[in-house]
């Protein structure tokens, strides 16, 4: 299924990788290798994923204290946020 990414998850995947960068020079490429494998996932079974709240699933990014939230539409899954699990309280009252 085709995957679209909201202009805040693609901020939040930006600032997010920016951090490992800053912590170590191959953790930023590492991070986002982890996000996109998460992401092929949700695409190739969007359906699979445990429930965070609601209807929103969440996928967690492998080896990184991050989640990748969706939420199924007619013709896409909507990628809403690259969050790391202590903003995830607050995501679920977000979308």
């Amino acid at each position: 299924m085709k995957l679209v990414f909201n202009p805040d998850a693609r901020w939040e995947l930006w600032q997010a990788t920016e951090y490992y960068d800053r912590l170590s020079e191959s953790l930023g490429d590492r991070f986002v290798d982890g996000v996109y494998a998460a992401t092929r996932e949700i695409g190739e079974a969007p359906r699979s994923w445990p429930i965070f709240k609601g209807t929103v699933p969440i996928r967690l990014v492998k080896n990184f204290p991050y989640g990748v939230y969706d939420r199924i539409e007619k013709q896409c899954v909507r990628i809403l946020s690259v969050a790391h699990h202590s903003r995830a309280k607050r995501f679920g009252t977000k979308y």
